[in-house]
């Protein structure tokens, strides 16, 4: 009985010191695309996009990199790095 009431304090400690910390945060400033979504932009356009730190170049790719239109459907796009 006390191995497993000193289990759960363990858990219950890990469990409130995950909770302060937060899984993911992008740092810095952030521009909302939002504001021009009644822009409307040729099918072509260049899109440059900078990162703060290095991707993986394995695993950026057209699947969990995509741009909506304003029905929320994926474009096609062509993701390079």
């Amino acid at each position: 009985m006390k191995k497993i009431n000193r289990m759960l304090s363990i858990l219950i400690v890990f469990l409130m010191v995950l909770s302060l910390c937060p899984l993911a945060e992008a740092e810095g400033e952030f521009e909302d695309w939002t504001k021009n979504a009644d822009k409307v932009y040729s099918i072509s356009k260049t899109w440059e996009i900078q990162f703060n730190m290095e991707i993986n170049g394995d695993t950026a790719n057209d699947t969990n990199v995509y741009v909506l239109d304003s029905d929320g459907a994926r474009v096609p796009v062509i993701v390079e790095h």
